[in-house]
This record gives structure tokens, C-alpha cells and sequence, in this order.
């Protein structure tokens, strides 16, 4: 039986994310303390509010895979891990994600920084992988693909806050130090480690109804693996971004000496630098991350 995955809660996510940028901008506009431009303001708005969704598929995806006993139930069989009845916290998450990925669609269309080919289609391809989803297919699968990597998605928009407002990173540089170094540590272990033993699971499985003649679409369990391959494939090239930035940052692998200049170094508000990959506008997130790409991605950006 097929997800109802447009319902109350999608409408509800859809018009949330509509109505909250403007309304943060406009209170951007009427604070006193603010002194960000008109497209400083936009670019906040944005990245905060991609953030609300991540936020919340991030905490009931991973509570729903370390302690939810139906989630554990699905896992017990190749069959229940791609065909088990709906699961209450995928079939939520989906609702999320649709709504999600159908407003950010339009947003990365909006925004210039983000108006690019790859970062439009990841946000696509991510909605037509949750319309698919409805079948329902997949829902085990679905609970960690959209849930704990979604930690890493969180601090990445808040980096793209920094990374876009010069003068949060001069007033906050602590901060901007903290997110990208949590970025990199969730990143790494939900991306990089536990995203291919899931995805080894993902293919044996979907790979083991496509050659018993049991898969309810050959086009949609294709689709996924294919999208599978091409997110995982790009997180990985993408750890290896990470993994050169932190290197860097600590003075390994660096041709040049370490003086009070570089890695050791202090800025004027105590903060140690810590040099990251940045994210670019033409990059693409989580077709995976452009936003993950950018910043050091899957699955994307932020989403």
C-alpha cells in the first residue's frame, strides 16, 4: 500500500518554508543590531530556514534507527528492508523531504549563489527518489539515508551562513571555526563510514529482487542505485577534500614551514584557523550534496 506522502504535514512543511524567509529577512531589516545588506539578509534567511527540516529529519532519523523497534524489525530481512509495511518515521520523513525538496528546488532557482545545473538537479532527482519512495520501497533504507547524514547538512548551512556574511566570520571567528569542524567529524562518520556499509546492504538487496524477478518497478530499483552510486561516489571524493582541509589545518602533509602564521597561529579574537574546503556557488550538495560538495557533499545541500 502506497504512502500518502501529500497530507497535512507536507502542506504544513511547504507554507512553513515559504513564509519563513521573508519573514526573517524582514526582521533582519527591523533589527538594530543588523547592519546586513538586503542580499546578506536573503542568503541568512535561507540557509536558516533549509536548516529547519534538516534539524528535524536529522532527530527522527536517527532515533528512529538506533532505537525504534520497528525499524529494527524491517532490518531483519532483505524482503522487510525494501518491501516492509510503512514505517511510521520513513513515511513521515518523506512528507518532510517532499516538502523539503520541492520549495529548495525553487529557492536554488531564486538565489543566484545557488542557481546552478547540478545543485537544481540534485534537489529534483532527491524529490523524485521521495516520490518513489511512497511505494512504499525502501523505508528501512530511507530512515538512514535521510536521517543521521542530515546532521552534517545542518552544520553545513549554518557554514554557508558564515561563508556568505564576511563579517560573521571576523565578529564569530570561534564559531566559524566550530561548525566547520563539526561539519567535518559528522561528515565523516555518517557520510563517509556508515553511508557505504548501508549502501553495500542497499545493493545486495535490491540487486537480489532485480535478479529473482521480484521488484515491484526494474525502473525504480535502478534509479535508486543508480542515484546511490553517484552520491556515494561523490562523498567520497569529497572526504578526501576533508581529510586534505583538516591535514592542513593541523601542518600535515604542508611543504610550506609552520610559523606563527599558519596551523599554530591565533587570530586576533583567539580562534585557530581551521582551513576547510570552501563551499563555491557553481559547486553542486548531498545530484548528492552540493552543499557538501561546497563546503570542504551527498546527498544535498542541504538535503
Amino acid at each position: 500500500m502506497a504512502v500518502d506522502i501529500v497530507n497535512t504535514t507536507t502542506v504544513g512543511w511547504l507554507l512553513g518554508l515559504t513564509l519563513a524567509p521573508p519573514s526573517i529577512v524582514y526582521l533582519l531589516a527591523r533589527s538594530s543590531a543588523s547592519r546586513f545588506s538586503r542580499h546578506e539578509s536573503v542568503l541568512i534567511a535561507y540557509n536558516l530556514t533549509a536548516c529547519a527540516p534538516n534539524v528535524v529529519l536529522a532527530a527522527v532519523g536517527t532515533w528512529a534507527w538506533l532505537f525504534d523497534d520497528q525499524v529494527a524489525l524491517a532490518g531483519a530481512d532483505a524482503d522487510r528492508r525494501l518491501y516492509y509495511a510503512p514505517l511510521p518515521a520513513a513515511a513521515f520523513m518523506l512528507r518532510v523531504a517532499l516538502a523539503y525538496e520541492s520549495w529548495n528546488t525553487l529557492a536554488a532557482i531564486a538565489i543566484p549563489e545557488y542557481r546552478t545545473g547540478a545543485f537544481v538537479g540534485h534537489h529534483l532527482v532527491t524529490l523524485y527518489l521521495s516520490v518513489l519512495g511512497a511505494h512504499p520501497f525502501l523505508s528501512f533504507y530511507i530512515v538512514y539515508f535521510l536521517g543521521p547524514p542530515s546532521i552534517s547538512s545542518v552544520f553545513l548551512g549554518l557554514m554557508d551562513v558564515f561563508k556568505y556574511v564576511k563579517a560573521l566570520q571576523l565578529k564569530l571567528p570561534r564559531v566559524n571555526s566550530f561548525l566547520r569542524i563539526a561539519f567535518s567529524l559528522f561528515f565523516l562518520s555518517t557520510r563517509s563510514i556508515i553511508w557505504p556499509i548501508v549502501s553495500f546492504s542497499f545493493w545486495r538487496d535490491t540487486l537480489g529482487v532485480l535478479n529473482a524477478g521480484r521488484a515491484h518497478s526494474t525502473w525504480a530499483c535502478y534509479f535508486f542505485l543508480f542515484a546511490n552510486f553517484f552520491l556515494t561516489g561523490l562523498q567520497l571524493l569529497w572526504t578526501m577534500k576533508i581529510v586534505q582541509g583538516l591535514l592542513k589545518a593541523v601542518g600535515v602533509g604542508d611543504s610550506e614551514p609552520r610559523d606563527t602564521k599558519r596551523c599554530g597561529a591565533r587570530n586576533a579574537e583567539g580562534a585557530v584557523p581551521v582551513e576547510m574546503p570552501q563551499a563555491s556557488p557553481t559547486n553542486d550538495s548531498h545530484l548528492a550534496n552540493t552543499d557538501q560538495a561546497e563546503a570542504a557533499s551527498l546527498i544535498g545541500s542541504h538535503g
